[in-house]
């Protein structure tokens, strides 16, 4: 059995190497194509602003509403309207499970369930058009130099750009000290979502009681760009109800360990400042 899972990481392995190879040369040779997936449930408060700070590093924009009861598809008609070259948009009609302690429950009881925040994610991958994919978040607002940063990944033989951002405290002054944590944004189109264990993001560490979904892309290391600066604004925060896409008792245990921190960097500032965002929402 140690001799079989060996053999099975080392053709992984080499499969994940020569696919990224191929990939890799192909794309040197021409500027990346760019699906930005955005996926929205009741973010009416800065879904606008999200969307349009990357219509121009993007090729196309998919917006997903996921059966918001707020003013998001009036938004999302109103962009897609005002765009409709760079915009499509779709909707979800399943009511995907909050991310902790619900999604375990009902991937430990159906897992194909559509309600499931992977399958959602596969599902919506499937609407993008281009080869490459940047996740982006309806509460995500990027500085400049996350803007050069995808100028350049664009032109260069990475298929892969892991990395973070800053959380905005509600009143617009501070940065808190948890981080929006560095993971793959970009990627390319073919990668999968796949459950994910969130138990190590709480101070309790506790594996197996929550979960939710992360993109698990092929890449090979040596062609993934990774960057150890927060390159985003994160506004979850400054939501009037940040926790809505969270089970209980992950909400909970995830609130308790937000403190706020240093003034925000004035590279932020200048970014916040472009939609306006200057105080409480």
């Amino acid at each position: 059995m140690r001799m079989f899972h060996r053999i099975r990481v080392w053709s992984n392995f080499l499969d994940s190497e020569l696919r990224s190879a191929i990939w890799s040369a192909r794309w040197k040779r021409k500027t990346k194509k760019l699906s930005a997936l955005i996926r929205v449930r009741d973010g009416e408060e800065f879904l606008k602003a999200s969307t349009e700070s990357i219509l121009d590093i993007v090729d196309e924009v998919v917006l997903v509403d996921n059966r918001s009861q707020d003013q998001t598809p009036k938004i999302i008609e109103q962009l897609t309207s005002s765009h409709p070259a760079k915009i499509r948009n779709f909707h979800y009609d399943h009511d995907v499970a909050p991310v902790g302690e619900d999604c375990f429950r009902l991937n430990e009881e159906e897992p194909e369930s559509p309600r499931l925040p992977h399958n959602y994610s596969n599902w919506c991958m499937e609407k993008c058009r281009h080869p490459f994919v940047l996740k982006w978040d309806d509460d995500m607002i990027p500085i400049q130099r996350l803007v050069d940063e995808i100028e350049k990944f664009k032109k260069s033989g990475f298929l892969q750009f892991d990395f973070g951002g800053h959380n905005i405290s509600a009143d617009f002054k501070c940065v808190l000290e948890w981080k929006a944590g560095i993971e793959p944004l970009i990627f390319p189109v073919t990668t999968e979502f796949r459950i994910h264990d969130f138990g190590d993001v709480v101070k309790s560490g506790k594996s197996g009681k929550y979960a939710g979904e992360a993109p698990t892309p092929w890449v090979a290391d040596k062609y993934k760009l990774r960057s150890e600066q927060e390159l985003y604004a994160h506004l979850k925060y400054c939501k009037r109800n940040p926790g809505k896409n969270q089970s209980h008792g992950f909400r909970q245990e995830l609130e308790a360990e937000i403190r706020t921190g240093e003034a925000i960097p004035e590279e932020f500032l200048s970014a916040l400042a472009r939609f306006h965002f200057t105080g409480e929402v």
